[in-house]
């Protein structure tokens, strides 16, 4: 689905960080990074010794099997039971169980002909009951089950993430409810109900869906609350400048004098079940919020299936399910906007949270030298120029984050960080193009301390 005005669309990775301790240079390839140490090979470790000692060559390990792992807690078991059986264990095994081996041997030739048959099974018995003990302790916790698919849909990359979860259809009907959104939402798409009020503009009301008029009513509320700035009427402004994937139309003042005054969210009419474009060649693009509303919705849809943890990721929209399966918070890199994808600004955790954000990094073009950023002003008809690379959103919808971090990136750094400070429940980082961080008064709440 193509931006209005402004909100990205272009493919992502997925950005929940699994680890504890984040960087921002993250590795090149996506947004998750973890950091690794080197732990040197006791073949390079230096003898404190004086004396000369002789070097032995290394050689790789295998890795211990299930029962290797715990011969030191095989080793002290049995002698505790053989001890009660009045054995001698050392006697018993061979060879003998050894702090620091990597398997431990039981010989059954060396110990079957030593004792009476009664204790021989009894310490059959012990030693099978042992054995089992260790096999269930030794092995490596299992990593809690879940199911993720992933999709290209709404013009950019999505990924589901269900955790504690194995039913796999389930993600399918989140798919089956993007796509039904996106046929009445999208623009672009013959016979939506945008496409339709866009051929009907000047004319005649046309009939929408509740889900439609949801969404208008919501856009001319941020149009009020911004100041005009965010505006679904955009259209034609989107569709002359027409950024995607790094190519793009640089408009002559005599076109952008033709669209701009087709630009006005109050010449958009909402009534129940109606809408309403004023004048002929206005056309009503959703892109600032479709993506949030609808990642809303199939986020209900899945809490009505019974998921209870998950990650909801739409590009660069990303949404929260609770919190993970034991108990702790999500962990959301986000990324620098003056940076190539990948490298980390900041990181956050959050439960049950929306983060969205928007950036001149998302899509753009170049001319004469020149990068064009797709976040468009509705009274200049330009790119706008507030010093803002990024503005993330944290909030309790999709809906809200996504209209937000475009509003904010119009208003600037000023208007945009009183807006928010005045809201409850929402929380911003924006980033300028030189690389500054400026946080909410209540962000660091949500920050990960590196």
């Amino acid at each position: 689905m193509k931006d209005s005005s402004g909100r990205a669309q272009s493919p992502a990775r997925p950005v929940e960080i699994k680890r504890e301790e984040s960087t921002k240079k993250g590795n090149r390839d996506g947004i998750s990074t973890s950091t690794q140490r080197e732990i040197p090979s006791r073949a390079a470790a230096t003898l404190s010794s004086g004396k000369r000692k002789r070097s032995r060559p290394t050689r790789s390990r295998p890795a211990p099997s299930i029962i290797a792992r715990p011969c030191f807690l095989i080793g002290h078991l049995l002698r505790v039971v053989l001890k009660g059986m009045h054995l001698d264990a050392n006697s018993c095994l061979s060879p003998p169980l050894r702090h620091g081996t990597r398997s431990a041997i039981i010989d059954p030739i060396n110990w079957k002909w030593r004792f009476p048959m009664k204790k021989k099974l009894s310490f059959f018995l012990a030693f099978l009951m042992i054995l089992s003990m260790a096999g269930c302790t030794a092995g490596q916790p299992e990593e809690p089950p879940h199911v993720s698919k992933s999709n290209f849909m709404l013009d950019t990359y999505i990924e589901i993430t269900l955790y504690d979860w194995t039913d796999a259809s389930t993600i399918d009907l989140a798919f089956d409810e993007i796509r039904r959104l996106e046929s009445l939402l999208s623009v672009e798409q013959t016979g939506s109900d945008l496409d339709r009020l866009a051929k009907a503009a000047g004319e005649e009301w046309v009939e929408i869906s509740p889900e439609t008029e949801e969404v208008l009513r919501l856009s001319k509320e941020y149009a009020a609350l911004s100041e005009g700035y965010f505006d679904v009427t955009t259209g034609p402004l989107v569709s002359l400048w027409n950024i995607h994937n790094e190519q793009g139309h640089y408009p002559s003042q005599a076109e952008l004098e033709q669209v701009l005054p087709l630009i006005d969210s109050d010449d958009l009419l909402v009534k129940e079940g109606h809408a309403f474009l004023a004048r002929k060649g206005m056309v009503a693009n959703l892109g600032a919020i479709a993506k949030g509303y609808i990642a809303d919705q199939v986020k209900e849809l899945l809490v009505a299936q019974g998921v209870e943890h998950a990650v909801l990721n739409l590009g660069r929209n990303i949404l929260l399910i609770g919190d993970k399966q034991e108990g702790t918070a999500f962990t959301i890199g986000i990324q620098d906007p003056n940076e190539e994808e990948g490298v980390l600004a900041d990181v956050v955790s959050a439960t049950g949270k929306s983060i969205v954000t928007s950036g001149i990094d998302e899509r753009y073009f170049t001319y004469q030298g020149k990068k064009y950023h797709h976040i468009l002003d509705p009274y200049t008809g330009f790119p706008a120029d507030t010093g803002l690379a990024s503005v993330t959103i944290l909030s309790d919808t999709s809906a809200q984050g996504d209209a937000l971090s475009t509003t904010c990136f119009l208003l600037g750094i000023e208007k945009g960080m009183a807006l928010v400070e005045q809201l409850d429940d929402v929380e911003a980082l924006f980033i300028t193009t030189e690389g500054e961080l400026i946080p909410s008064s209540g962000y660091s709440n949500y920050q990960v301390q590196q």
